[in-house]
């Protein structure tokens, strides 16, 4: 189900052969996708052919945050209200963003402002813990929904 609004935005150095693939497979759950370059021009090669994927390629390599960034902003213009992060090399199962978006609106609901909602496990690790111990929150970057409105 593609949720209105949602636009993910992948990071991309050198990035695999089968980032196309993937990121097709994502366009079921995500209006739009930002593949942002940066800096290696190798993202062309894959030349993808969804008008729904854009790609913008940095002329030098600005790091992971630089590229996102200039994602996110270009997200925005396209009219996001949330901001899928991903890494060139993540993999998102069917239902992922439903229920990220699930996730979100019951913490919303709950009266909580909420910035991002982050993956708790990976590959079956914990990576996120509130409120356990003397654990702080460890968010992992790449599946994060980002609220715009934050």
């Amino acid at each position: 189900m593609t949720l209105p609004g949602t636009i993910a935005v992948v990071s991309a150095y050198h990035p695999p052969a089968d980032l196309g693939a993937r990121l097709e497979a994502l366009l079921s759950q995500v209006e739009r996708v930002v593949v942002v370059d940066d800096g290696s021009s190798s993202a062309r090669d894959l030349a993808f052919s969804n008008d729904r994927i854009e790609l913008i390629e940095l002329p030098a390599n600005r790091g992971i945050a630089g590229a996102l960034n200039i994602g996110i902003r270009r997200a925005e213009q396209l009219g996001a209200t949330q901001v899928l992060v991903l890494d060139q090399d993540s993999v998102v199962p069917e239902g992922y963003v439903a229920t990220c978006h699930a996730d979100l609106r019951d913490a919303q609901d709950r009266g909580l402002r909420v910035a991002a909602v982050v993956p708790a496990t990976v590959e079956g690790h914990v990576i996120s813990t509130i409120g356990v111990g003397d654990r702080p929150l460890d968010p992992i970057q790449s599946g994060q929904l980002l609220a715009l409105s934050a």
